[in-house]
């Protein structure tokens, strides 16, 4: 699904001499929502669904058309573009879900264009459902009538592209989806960098600070994992940040932490981070040390965090009994 993004972006810059996806060219139920900008051609979202199917399901055709339809189910619960577009991860590579916080989460951060924004993404999720409405039947069909053929590779390429293409429609409202996604996520960032977007910023970190705190622990966690690793490989712990031990750590980013690795020894090593904000509204401070008992601070710092932190408890864990 990046190489769509990329593509679009490419076009967005250079005018395209290939064909590309229009309003002529999309379900005819609503035209509203579609841009030259924003599009790419039907060849290449056939060959993003294509790779997508052959690395996650391979030939559990069933599989995958069961998971589109408890998706298609959720959204009958819940017809909102954010329940709608769960969908996306299962069309196409690199679509995490928390992509889709910008949608719900992040409304609130008024982005120039962001009214437009908002009723293109509800376009895009309306068409799309009502595209797989209409093309459930026919994978479900697909499926059934070659069960018993499937054992033959010549004849699973034949199924999975029958497959991609009766989800023709369902897609390309998908890669539109995601392209607006990707976009409205440049525009929120671009915004929030600038000076008319510094209160937003802070409400917008604020938002995420439980996220961000289970974030850090998680990748803290990892990173003990990692430490330990190294004094069992080299025999000492390894502070230098041009290592893999502590460049992989690199989620603290997203949610403006800072990272501190200090003091390694053969025998020793600290860890901090500090959140955005020194009082903790944006989430807290963090510490470990080759203990691997993970603590929180009180606040948004980590000055005292070794010494006066609390060992953390992610609060969504389920108790054990």
């Amino acid at each position: 699904m990046a190489d769509l993004a990329s593509a679009a972006r490419e076009r967005q810059k250079n005018a395209a001499s290939h064909k590309v996806i229009t309003n002529e060219d999309l379900p005819a139920r609503s035209e509203a929502g579609a841009s030259q900008e924003l599009a790419v051609s039907d060849a290449e979202v056939r060959a993003a669904l294509q790779r997508h199917i052959s690395r996650i399901f391979y030939s559990d055709f069933a599989s995958f058309v069961d998971a589109l339809d408890k998706r298609h189910h959720w959204a009958a619960q819940s017809a909102s573009p954010s329940t709608i577009l769960l969908v996306l991860p299962l069309l196409f590579d690199n679509i995490p879900h928390e992509q889709l916080d910008i949608i719900d989460r992040d409304r609130d951060v008024q982005f120039p264009g962001r009214q437009q924004w908002d009723a293109n993404i509800s376009v895009a999720a309306t068409n799309l459902n009502e595209a797989l409405s209409d093309a459930l039947p026919k994978l479900h069909a697909i499926v059934d009538q070659n069960k018993s053929l499937l054992v033959n590779r010549n004849l699973v390429e034949k199924v999975r592209s029958d497959l991609v293409e009766a989800l023709l429609p369902v897609e390309r409202w998908g890669a539109r989806a995601y392209l607006l996604i990707q976009d409205g996520q440049s525009r929120m960032k671009e915004y929030l960098a600038s000076g008319a977007g510094r209160k937003p910023l802070d409400e917008y970190r604020r938002r995420r600070a439980s996220e961000a705190e289970r974030t850090m622990a998680l990748g803290l966690s990892n990173l003990v994992w990692r430490q330990q690793n190294s004094k069992k490989a080299l025999g000492r712990y390894d502070c230098d940040p041009a290592t893999d031990t502590v460049r992989a750590f690199t989620e603290y980013r997203k949610y403006d932490y800072r990272l501190r690795v200090v003091g390694c020894t053969a025998d020793h090593f600290q860890a901090f981070l500090e959140a955005p904000a020194a009082d903790g509204s944006q989430g807290r401070g963090f510490c470990v040390d080759e203990t691997g008992v993970l603590r929180v601070s009180r606040d948004g710092t980590s000055t005292d965090c070794l010494t006066r932190g609390t060992a953390w408890h992610d609060p969504n864990s389920i108790p054990q009994r």
